[in-house]
């Protein structure tokens, strides 16, 4: 019993080290010093246990028992080799489900369209000290897994200063994005962050915004309720660049202008502004506008006119919905959540927008190629043309006198000169006040996106992401496979033998 005891305590130890090197090598990859060494010092256990018992060992290996376990053996690694294969073929052609409530175990729409159209590989350079790299990493795989030919590299700051001078690196924490010679860096580590990144790279410009504001309208530095501070925020964060204006001082449309934003103006445009914009549309030019009604007056007639002449009726009255709407409005802020599904626009669209006190349109008899993208969810709307009823706390729907719905709050043109338009019968809806209802901003978001091209912006909620993925790390990893693959099997390998001899005694 004695002369055994070394040859049961190599054996134990060379079972602890085989189990330690299994866990180390699913906990810790990265430490490949550690993982050999224990890999080799399993190894030479294992063959320290055969020369102890050399005579025994060639004993075994002569008998029957070996031939039956060889072939248990080669069973088992043939059906480890079928798995390695089914594995393999599942790994290059991924597939997942997300059955989180707000799929936030996955990409949005949005940022899978923007992979899609990357036609290079794509390198992900990882700069974040080692405690904070496996939640970066987790992130950036939901995108390796939508793009297999995409790669990640992790570096610590402090390990390699080159690297941070090379790409002028000056937080802590950054992603490089690298495609082909192009490089853009990525200091918000979220989807939002890292997709916009994604766009940058891929554009030769930003899209340029020219925002009137010659005419009464709201500043883009305007911070209070009623002001467009977010919808700057929003639109530099989506990746477009926007500069105000006034239309009045132009003698022509400047060259880099991408879309031109007149946006709820209070008084009305020149004749020579209007000729400006009309050869504008006609050259293929882009324009997004929004007029408010006015029960009192109409600042704005030449611009209804305008919009008339391109087959586009902008009612100066209100829209009523009795059944869709805000609480406490009386039906005069109406809720869209109908939307026109073949447009790009909104197509998918998620949510639902409101409209405080907004007009309606219809299409004059010069509607070709003019699209309905907006309209309400119920025929309980209508445009109400009779404003004393507003004063009088009486409105209803008088037929043929109001007109019936439902009605439409936004069109989408193509012009056939190859200009587009997008108009909206309210522009209050991305005021300042409503910066929380994310819906509204992304609506014009996708009016934009649509206008300059960009239709892999479309419905994606670009203010932010209210739900983040589970990360389960790397020691978390091991812990379940530990657990899961080892423990547990082996728990009911034992019981199983305790049965057998237990049996086998009776």
């Amino acid at each position: 019993m004695k002369k055994s005891m070394p040859f049961y305590l190599i054996c134990a130890s060379a079972i602890i080290v085989w189990m330690a090197t299994i866990i180390l090598w699913i906990s810790l990859p990265a430490e490949l010093t550690l993982n050999i060494s224990t890999s080799v010092l399993a190894v030479v256990l294992l063959i320290s246990a055969i020369l102890m018992r050399a005579k025994e060992f060639k004993t075994f290996y002569s008998s029957a028992r070996f031939k039956s376990f060889s072939v248990n053996l080669f069973s088992a690694l043939l059906i480890f080799c079928i798995l390695s294969l089914i594995n393999h073929l599942a790994y290059k052609n991924p597939f997942q489900w997300d059955f989180s409530a707000q799929q936030s175990n996955t990409l949005t729409t949005q940022s899978k369209n923007v992979l899609k159209k990357i036609p290079k590989p794509l390198v992900a350079q990882v700069f974040s000290p080692k405690n904070s790299q496996n939640a970066i990493v987790k992130m950036l795989e939901l995108y390796q897994f939508e793009k297999n030919d995409m790669t990640i590299n992790l570096y610590d700051p402090v390990l390699r200063p080159d690297l941070i001078q090379k790409y002028e690196i000056k937080q802590p924490v950054a992603v490089v994005w690298e495609l082909g010679d192009k490089t853009e860096t990525v200091l918000e580590i979220n989807e939002l962050g890292l997709t916009n990144g994604l766009i940058r790279i891929g554009r030769d410009h930003l899209p340029k915004i020219y925002y009137d504001t010659g005419h009464g309208q709201s500043s883009l530095s305007d911070q209070s309720q009623v002001g467009r501070f977010i919808l700057k925020e929003y639109l530099i964060n989506s990746n477009f660049a926007i500069q105000e204006t006034d239309t009045k001082r132009w003698s022509e449309i400047p060259k880099d202008t991408d879309v031109l934003m007149i946006w709820g103006p209070k008084s009305d445009f020149m004749e020579k502004e209007l000729t400006i914009i009309g050869e504008y549309l006609d050259r293929g030019g882009k324009l997004l506008m929004a007029l408010d009604p006015d029960l009192n007056l109409d600042p704005v007639k030449d611009l209804r006119k305008f919009l008339l002449q391109k087959g586009i009726i902008a009612s100066n009255s209100l829209v009523v919905d009795s059944l869709n709407h805000v609480n406490g409005s009386n039906g005069t802020v109406p809720i869209a959540a109908k939307y026109a599904d073949d447009h790009p626009i909104t197509k998918g669209f998620p949510g639902q927008v409101f409209f405080p006190l907004t007009g309606f349109v219809t299409l004059g008899k010069q509607a070709q190629g003019i699209e309905l993208v907006l309209s309400t969810q119920f025929p309980a709307s209508w445009g109400e043309m009779n404003p004393r009823e507003f004063s009088e706390g009486k409105v209803k729907y008088d037929e043929g006198q109001d007109v019936k719905g439902p009605v439409a709050f936004g069109v989408a043109a193509k012009i056939k000169s190859g200009g587009q338009l997008v108009f909206f019968a309210n522009s209050t809806f991305i005021d300042n006040a409503y910066a929380k209802y994310a819906s509204n901003h992304t609506l014009l978001l996708n009016s934009l996106s649509w206008l300059t091209g960009d239709d892999e912006l479309i419905s994606f909620d670009l203010p932010g992401l209210s739900q983040e993925p589970v990360f389960i790390s790397s020691p978390q990893l091991g812990t379940i496979f530990f657990f899961s693959v080892i423990f547990a099997p082996l728990a009911l390998f034992s019981l199983a033998v305790f049965n057998y001899r237990r049996r086998r005694l009776k």
